[in-house]
């Protein structure tokens, strides 16, 4: 999509499934760092959406198509937990 890769928003599949692309933007020109902080910031959206389950993963694609990063809504919820914060109150089970 973009010459820096690309941000999706993805619903992981089960098995050798590839996940579903709920949406995508151009990854802005900045450093992997703050590539991987938008990211997390961008799963954060979600998680904090009550009622919000379709997003279960945000992640940075390469302009080859080679994943990068990714952020999915268990990696926030164990990063809140391990901080001490409380989980989204519509919390998706898992």
């Amino acid at each position: 999509m973009g010459d820096n890769g690309t941000i999706e928003d993805i619903k992981l599949e089960v098995g050798d499934q590839p996940p579903t692309v709920l949406g995508q933007i151009p990854a802005p020109p900045i450093g992997m760092l703050a590539l991987q902080s938008t990211v997390q910031l961008r799963m954060r959206g979600y998680f904090d959406s009550p009622g919000q389950t379709a997003t279960e993963a945000v992640r940075l694609l390469a302009p080859d198509g080679r994943e990068l990063f990714r952020w999915s809504w268990w990696d926030e919820q164990s990063e809140r937990q391990r901080a001490g914060v409380a989980p989204a109150p519509d919390s998706q089970s898992g």
